[in-house]
């Protein structure tokens, strides 16, 4: 990564007394409070569990979890689109991903991909260039949304199954070790609340709201029954053959 001393964390903020990392809610939009809670712990544990050796960090953007990966890898390979908010000062390479990636077969232990599928209009070409670029026995960690708004028009192309991830992964020669739904309905209901009172006096109203049903544990117990018919998310390991 380019200017990695320039890095600070952005998306997320490590809790040193929870030893975790959390959502950072000034960086994040407000109509994102619920989905950002949903995702970080899940995100968190893969990032641990699977990203090591030589990564790359495939739709890096402002490289949010560099902090959760940076001290269980060698080195770390940032490649994305150009930004329309001016130069990523991260970027080693500035590259349309719907075109086949610049680089050597066989040279990645592991591979970041988190919310970023959704907006390729090649996504089965990309997830087979991310299997030819891993190392044999090398790890892909992806994520990708599912039921949920059009966040980046006209920049947003597909909503996933389950069904259709493992599939392409498989078809690229990986093995799916990991395939879960994050969410459930609960969870949709809420994110949608979320968005329509996103501003000022509402979202605080959300927020009192939200922290109540979970205090109670709807949407957690929710989740053991409709995840799988009511996905919000899927997150994904694959590891080459």
């Amino acid at each position: 990564m380019k200017n990695s001393e320039q890095w600070r964390p952005n998306r997320y903020l490590f809790d040193e007394e929870k030893d975790v990392w959390r959502p950072n809610f000034s960086k994040i939009y407000s109509g994102s409070v619920h989905i950002a809670y949903c995702q970080s712990a899940i995100y968190q544990e893969l990032i641990k569990r699977h990203c090591r050796g030589k990564l790359l960090d495939c739709g890096c953007g402002s490289v949010p979890y560099y902090g959760m990966y940076k001290d269980q890898v060698t080195e770390n390979v940032c490649i994305d689109w150009e930004s329309t908010h001016g130069a990523n000062p991260f970027l080693d390479e500035v590259h349309d991903l719907n075109e086949p990636l610049p680089f050597e077969s066989n040279q990645f232990d592991s591979a970041l991909c988190t919310d970023v599928i959704a907006h390729i209009y090649k996504p089965q070409p990309l997830v087979e260039e991310l299997g030819r670029i891993l190392k044999p026995g090398g790890e892909l960690v992806l994520a990708t949304p599912f039921s949920y708004w059009i966040s980046e028009p006209p920049h947003e192309h597909y909503r996933f199954t389950e069904f259709a991830l493992r599939r392409m992964c498989e078809e690229a020669g990986m093995e799916v070790i990991h395939l879960e739904p994050y969410g459930g309905r609960a969870d949709i209901m809420l994110d949608v609340l979320n968005k329509s009172m996103a501003l000022g006096i509402s979202n605080r109203v959300f927020l009192l709201f939200r922290s109540l049903l979970m205090a109670l544990g709807i949407p957690q117990k929710n989740r053991v029954k409709t995840d799988r018919k009511y996905p919000l998310g899927y997150t994904l390991v694959a590891r080459k053959r």
